[in-house]
């Protein structure tokens, strides 16, 4: 397993629909992205990371509160969460499937 950038992840999550942009001004997501560290240990750990995805007026991307962060690494190993914003009749499971770049070229 090799790291990534978080904007490798947009065909398996956003362009799939698996995951919610913010269209509004709001800073907060509708669905968001957890990523912790490792390196921390105990329980119930707070996420290192919580990154959302941004698509309004020009504005696209993913963000860390208001700061751009297509180009974050996650590391490999990294433990990840998708929390979605849930609407009524929604599956509340999701299979998401992700093909790096090293294994498509």
């Amino acid at each position: 397993a090799v790291d990534i950038n978080l904007s490798d992840l947009n065909g398996a999550l956003i362009d799939s629909g698996a995951f919610l942009p913010q269209t509004s001004k709001s800073s907060v997501g509708v669905d968001n992205f957890y990523v912790y560290d490792n390196s921390a240990l105990g329980k119930n750990r707070a996420p290192s990371h919580n990154y959302y995805y941004k698509s309004r007026a020009g504005d696209v991307g993913w963000r860390e509160n208001k700061t751009a962060a297509d180009s974050a690494v996650l590391e490999s190993g990294t433990q990840m969460l998708i929390v979605r914003k849930r609407c009524v009749g929604e599956i509340a499971v999701s299979r998401i499937f992700f093909t790096p770049k090293y294994i498509q070229e």
